[in-house]
């Protein structure tokens, strides 16, 4: 079984850490993957070295005429068994539509938050459609498959997974503790991208109780 794993780029984030580390699995589970990016940026550079061929489409991302005709394109002449898909609502419709058209199942990765998506919300209508057009979601919560109402027919649970070789560059503890002049005991720590929508402020004013 052949699986196309199409997502926008491979720049730094959790969704696409998720998407290299389950085609890894995959892999190792002997089904063949291939990797299809709309744009050619690349933070995670270990995605190279687990000998998935990555194809990246030209021009514009945001041109979904061009886009669509490459991805028509590259999907047949790909022939995959299923098309996963990691993009944004917009550019997975476009996907999505494609794929219908050439006939290939859809596994949509659309759930990456576990925030709720309602009618009101810009993106409603289009959460619908490509809920509509794919064969199974897959969300690493279900806290997000609860949160974006994904049908329990569709619904699958993929936890995230862990690639142990990343802690071969963990630096020791007592290195730390003296590069940051940490004399505490008990040190808690909150890991994720330092971006605002990892809400920090609660975390720090919990930790002031």
């Amino acid at each position: 079984m052949k699986i196309l794993q199409i997502i926008d780029n491979i720049k730094g984030g959790g969704k696409e850490q998720r998407m290299i580390q389950l085609s890894k699995g995959l892999v190792d589970q002997g089904l063949e993957v291939e990797i299809l990016m709309l744009e050619n940026k690349i933070d995670y550079s270990n995605v190279k070295n687990l000998n998935i061929k990555i194809h990246i489409l030209k021009g514009n991302p945001k041109n979904y005429l061009n886009v669509s005709l490459q991805l028509y394109r590259k999907i047949k002449n790909i022939n995959p068994d299923i098309v996963q898909i990691w993009s944004n609502l917009l550019p997975a419709l476009f996907i999505s539509i494609v794929s219908i058209v050439l006939g290939k199942k859809i596994v949509g990765s659309y759930v990456t938050v576990a925030s709720r998506i309602t009618f009101l919300h810009k993106h409603f209508f289009l959460k619908k459609i490509n809920f509509l057009l794919s064969t199974k979601i897959v969300a690493n919560s279900q806290a997000g498959l609860d949160a974006f109402k994904v049908p329990k027919s569709k619904a699958v649970l993929i936890y995230n997974g862990f690639d142990e070789s990343r802690t071969k560059k963990i630096t020791s503890p007592d290195l730390l503790r003296e590069k940051h002049n940490i004399n505490e005991k008990i040190i808690v720590i909150m890991a994720a991208r330092f971006s605002v929508h990892k809400d920090y402020n609660t975390y720090l004013d919990a930790a002031k109780i």
